[in-house]
């Protein structure tokens, strides 16, 4: 569970994402929504926030499923972690026709929402192929991409994409500041305040490069 306390800057990247999974879009009954930006601003992140978002989607989407993908897209092994997210239990089954068929016995009739986090294919045959096992769902059934890659959302036909900029300058500070002072800057004397500050700036509003940091 991610913390929403401890993300900083994202509130109406999360809040619109959250508008968009419950609207529909055309005659599709499975729809898009990617999450691009370079590596360490937080998509995964971001992704997660809405995942495990209860005041907004409880209830509304099952089942959920989340599969890290990763420069390996091997179709059969995303259709496998996806049978596994949604049982719990590990699947010993390789062949990619039957697992297609547990899926989408698995998924019709049911509006489920699927996380595929760090995406680097580019190919479209492999997306198609793909994307039609998780047709079987009904209408407003989503996916949710992470990827570095624009290209990549333009391959997937993504419906939305959401391309996330480094943090602002005063928002990378409140999160330097929450990992590295407990929130508070408090009692620091002005040099140490400066070189901090020196720092914050060197990281390009870079979420994951703020919160490891310590002065």
């Amino acid at each position: 569970m991610v913390d929403k306390d401890s993300i900083c800057g994202r509130d109406n990247e999360r809040e619109e994402i959250l508008s968009q999974l419950k609207q529909t879009h055309g005659n599709e009954n499975v729809s898009i929504i990617s999450i691009v930006g370079l590596g360490g601003l937080g998509k995964t992140t971001l992704a997660q926030l809405v995942y495990n978002n209860e005041d907004d989607l409880k209830g509304y989407f099952y089942p959920k499923i989340w599969v890290y993908v990763s420069q390996d897209f091997n179709a059969g092994r995303i259709v496998r972690a996806s049978i596994e997210s949604m049982s719990q239990i590990k699947s010993e089954l390789e062949n990619l026709d039957v697992l297609a068929k547990q899926l989408a016995t698995e998924l019709t009739g049911k509006r489920f929402l699927l996380v595929l986090d760090d995406i680097w294919n580019e190919n479209q045959e492999d997306w198609e192929k793909l994307k039609v096992v998780f047709n079987s769902g009904i209408s407003g059934s989503k996916i949710i991409a992470t990827t570095r890659s624009m290209k990549v959302s333009q391959v997937m036909k993504s419906t939305s994409i959401f391309v996330l900029e480094g943090l602002s300058e005063q928002t990378s500070w409140t999160l330097f500041k929450q990992n590295a002072f407990s929130g508070s800057d408090r009692g620091l004397n002005s040099q140490i305040l400066e070189i901090a500050k020196e720092i914050v700036k060197k990281c390009g509003g870079v979420p994951l490069a703020l919160k490891v940091l310590r002065v």
